[in-house]
């Protein structure tokens, strides 16, 4: 049987790439968060400006960052609840497995979770301040 030999070079470069596609992923799971937030934050401040358009650029920022605060917290209650939910089967499946405490905290399943979850919830934390301040900007700026 002839198996193809992997060099320490080669090891590398494939690490490399997974640890790509590890990146890839988590950035992946954030986006769909980030891109719900950020169009229901433009969507209301859009209206509002419709509804009067005499506000302020002040006035639009300050209401889109009210907006967005009311949705931070729910959106981020859901992507950690989301998660948990993808990964339940796997859970139980190390569970049956009886790892000690210490060996379930240093796997790699455990850390990649909390970064997806950390990761999602600062993209979603960032994506407020940003759609208000871009919202507040065109939108007041189109406003005759």
């Amino acid at each position: 049987m002839n198996l193809p030999r992997y060099s320490l070079d080669n090891r590398k470069v494939i690490f490399f790439f997974l640890a790509i596609l590890l990146v890839g992923g988590i950035v992946i799971a954030a986006l769909g968060a980030v891109n719900d937030v950020a169009m229901s934050i433009s969507s209301a401040m859009n209206e509002l400006v419709a509804v009067n358009p005499a506000l302020t650029r002040r006035q639009l920022l300050r209401s889109g960052m009210n907006i967005g605060r009311d949705m931070v917290g729910t959106m981020t209650n859901t992507l950690i609840l989301a998660l948990v939910g993808s990964s339940l089967v796997l859970m139980i499946y190390l569970s049956s497995l009886e790892p000690s405490f210490s060996q379930l905290m240093s796997g790699t399943f455990f850390s990649v979770e909390m970064v997806q979850a950390i990761a999602s919830s600062v993209g979603v934390i960032l994506a407020v301040p940003l759609s208000a301040l871009i919202g507040a900007f065109l939108f007041a700026k189109h406003k005759k």
